[in-house]
């Protein structure tokens, strides 16, 4: 049986003899990123798909990870390059299907071809809105490919011009990991947000209020910062895609015949595909750590800039 169709059987079946979904009272495996979770919310905030979509920091081992069928992984660039470097095989007789973001297939090792595939979401997209919602994450880990300058040059050419404009910026007290400055990152980005946009325009700070703002299907949200390394499947693209928001400036999803798709609401879907494998580029990521001997550790700053020089010298595809 393909994992596709084991895919399907497992969304589209009656499963009382297994559990689905994680529970809530989630037992972290690192309290580095359930910090990290903390504060990046509501971008990791849970919602509920018959895929189980959670994050890897939410599975204390393999034996916890078997306890589910299917397991969609939020995870982006840091956590699923450290789980696949450190672990290129999976363990014998492991069933467990992962959904990895398509945007990550190249750091996926061919070994796993039997308990992976692919996903990608589907959502209303905008035009012409009354007023648009521009959020992101003004932290290192959203810059590594494109510089804040280069960034809000795309968000200026995508936003209308009468729209009006709310962004979401939230202040944060200390850094998403300790070892990250990232008070450099977000006044360099709202000083570029005024030199751009100038004052006419409504500022929210505070993470417990964007879940508030009042928008209709007339208006659009914006994603700021689309290339963040923590996170690749942000709560408030799922929030808005349930009240029929459109995206400005998403992509498009393309679909063929064999793939499986789900709604995730009435208005927007997950798509689920084949993973296509590059084997090329996950055996050069690993013979660069082993060459290196960069330690394939989440938690290790090392591993974190590691990464980044890959992206920043253009060996490593966002």
């Amino acid at each position: 049986m393909s994992t596709l169709n084991k895919v399907q059987k497992l969304i589209q079946g009656s499963h009382d003899e297994v559990l689905m979904c994680k529970k809530w009272n989630v037992f972290y495996s690192s309290q580095l990123y359930r910090d990290a979770n903390d504060k990046l919310w509501p971008t990791t905030h849970r919602y509920y798909f018959e895929g189980n979509p959670s994050f890897l920091c939410e599975y204390k081992n393999f034996a916890d990870m078997e306890r589910f069928p299917i397991i969609m992984l939020r995870d982006s660039l840091v956590t699923l390059a450290a789980f696949f470097l450190t672990n290129t095989i999976p363990p014998k007789k492991f069933k467990t299907i992962f959904l990895i973001p398509k945007r990550w297939s190249h750091i996926v090792p061919r070994s796993w071809r039997d308990n992976v595939a692919s996903f990608e979401i589907i959502r209303p997209q905008a035009e012409n809105p009354e007023t648009v919602l521009a959020f992101g994450h003004f932290n290192d880990y959203s810059f590594w490919k494109d510089s804040p300058k280069k960034t809000f040059e795309r968000v200026k050419s995508i936003l209308p011009e009468n729209s009006k404009k709310i962004f979401y910026v939230p202040m944060r007290d200390r850094s998403v990991f300790s070892h990250i400055d990232e008070s450099p990152s977000y006044a360099e980005c709202m000083r570029i947000i005024f030199q751009n946009f100038g004052s006419d325009i409504e500022l929210v700070t505070d993470n417990n209020k964007i879940l508030n703002v009042k928008l209709s299907s007339k208006d659009a949200y914006c994603d700021l910062t689309p290339d963040n390394l923590l996170c690749s499947d942000s709560y408030l693209h799922h929030w808005f895609g349930t009240k029929n928001i459109g995206e400005l400036g998403g992509k498009k999803v393309e679909q063929t015949n064999n793939d499986l798709v789900y709604p995730l609401s009435l208005y927007h879907s997950i798509c689920i595909s084949k993973l296509q494998f590059d084997e090329q580029a996950f055996a050069s990521l690993f013979y660069k750590t082993k060459v290196q001997k960069i330690p394939t550790d989440e938690a290790n700053p090392g591993f974190h800039m590691f990464l980044k020089d890959l992206v920043k010298a253009g060996d490593l595809k966002i």
